[in-house]
């Protein structure tokens, strides 16, 4: 999917089973997880620095809505996908326009949805 140097994903999720599927979908796409984080104060830190084309937000971090983080990316120009295992209804009105993969999906799911997100950023 991607060309040269991987592209360097945020993967913002609270469950290490996930992360680890969804690190192998990633490379198996081409990409490379730069960072993880399953803290809303992680990811916040990390999405106001780290320096990617892509990040990957589960809706709900240990109870916690993962909307800030997206809004930092937002305001940042960086791309991003909310993936959760509740309905999409559930993402904030502001964020109804950003692609959402409902838990569990597959590579070919994950590879779409990064699609519209790149396309929509650029």
């Amino acid at each position: 999917m991607a060309s040269g140097s991987p592209q360097r994903v945020l993967l913002v999720e609270d469950e290490p089973a996930i992360i680890e599927l969804i690190t192998e979908m990633l490379e198996d796409l081409s990409f490379k997880v730069a960072a993880t984080a399953s803290r809303l104060d992680d990811a916040i830190a990390l999405a106001r620095e780290i320096d990617v084309e892509l990040a990957i937000l589960d809706v709900r971090l240990q109870g916690q809505q993962s909307e800030p983080v997206a809004r930092i990316l937002q305001a940042r120009d960086i791309p991003f996908i909310f993936a959760t295992g509740y309905r999409t209804s559930e993402i904030d009105q502001e964020f109804q326009a950003v692609p959402a993969l409902p838990k569990p999906f597959q590579t070919a799911d994950l590879a779409g949805a990064i699609k519209s997100a790149l396309k929509r950023g650029s």
